[in-house]
């Protein structure tokens, strides 16, 4: 029995130890695809992806998964896979799929980032990969104020009449994020309202625009 004691105590210790440590990118030279090695230069996430950002930067290279990382990337980490934005964890495994916003993964704002589920649904998550908010939204957009504006039914519109989907993962021209290239096309139908960082719903979702759900909310904040 205490062989068996000692034998799970250096399991454990061999298993924390080997999740430990930052990560650094690689590419490899046959199929230009990047993957994460450890500091002992053995790879933990094999090459697949087409980018993390960076290998190096000005203070050397550049370290992923870690606790001193100034890129809110210490417990998940920003990749491209097959033309999608995705978020990692250590051992390789896709958390979220993210929505595109600017030229990458979504941004934490007021420490959440959007994502979108197999249902193409837009939820929140936190830094540290937990779910704050469940996707139940074709479309919601970053938190200001302590405020999202979310809409179900709608869609992204452009002057040739076209319809898309509002919100997506990739650089595709149909679903690139509305909020940084507003003019390629406008929202058009579905019912708007507004929720805050719980998810609950302080404009109800019974507005036809996101004008006029601006304007519900403003009358509350101004009740107050």
């Amino acid at each position: 029995m205490r062989w068996i004691w000692v034998l799970s105590v250096l399991l454990m210790g061999a298993c924390s130890h080997k999740n430990e440590g930052p990560l650094f990118a690689f590419k490899d030279p046959q199929t230009e695809l990047y993957g994460f090695k450890n500091k002992s230069g053995a790879i933990v996430i094999p090459s697949q992806f087409s980018m993390p950002w960076e290998i190096e930067n000005e203070q050397g290279q550049r370290e992923y998964f870690s606790k001193s990382s100034p890129y809110d990337d210490e417990f998940l980490v920003e990749v491209m896979k097959n033309g999608h934005f995705y978020r990692i964890t250590r051992d390789g495994k896709i958390k979220f799929e993210s929505v595109l916003c600017d030229n990458g993964a979504d941004y934490y704002e007021e420490g959440l980032a959007r994502f979108i589920d197999e249902h193409r649904k837009v939820g929140f998550h936190d830094r540290k990969g937990n779910i704050i908010i469940k996707p139940e939204y074709d479309y919601a957009s970053s938190f200001r104020n302590k405020s999202s504006f979310v809409c179900n039914g709608c869609s992204l519109e452009f002057k040739n009449k076209l319809k898309f989907a509002p919100i997506g993962s990739s650089f595709e021209l149909a679903i690139i994020e509305p909020e940084h290239w507003r003019y390629l096309g406008d929202f058009r139908g579905g019912k708007w309202g507004v929720i805050d960082h719980s998810g609950r719903k302080i404009v109800p979702l019974s507005y036809a625009s996101q004008k006029e759900a601006g304007e519900a909310l403003k009358k509350i904040f101004n009740s107050e």
